[in-house]
């Protein structure tokens, strides 16, 4: 599931981008609008501490609860 998640994280983050594009040939009204309305919708982006909680409770749960040392933690993230 994470990594259909960030396969549609990719894809906003493509569409955005193809939509700020696009924009620019909008005029300058119609522009503000459309900025407008993807900025109320940044309100609905995962946030770079939810990506690593999800990262954090992924390799916990592939290593079973014990303690395990930085290091190894970075690896099985």
């Amino acid at each position: 599931m994470l990594d259909k998640r960030a396969g549609i994280n990719k894809r906003i983050s493509e569409l955005r981008d193809t939509i700020r594009v696009l924009g620019h040939s909008l005029d300058k009204k119609r522009k503000e609008h459309l900025m407008d309305v993807l900025n109320e919708l940044s309100v609905f982006a995962p946030r770079l501490t939810d990506a690593v909680k999800d990262a954090l409770y992924s390799a916990f749960n592939y290593d079973g609860p014990r303690q395990l040392p930085a290091v190894q933690v970075k690896e099985l993230m």
